[in-house]
């Protein structure tokens, strides 16, 4: 799943994904990059 994808399934902004993914140590250069499947479980 892409950073864009995920901000828009739940109506957030792709930013404020970018932010939380490096505030846990993700790895993370813009909207398109792809997010592990650990990591989303993470931000849910």
């Amino acid at each position: 799943m892409r950073v864009y994808e995920y901000a828009k399934k739940f109506n957030i902004s792709s930013k404020d994904v970018i932010t939380k993914l490096k505030d846990m140590n993700v790895e993370v250069s813009n909207h398109m990059t792809t997010i592990e499947n650990d990591a989303v479980k993470k931000l849910d």
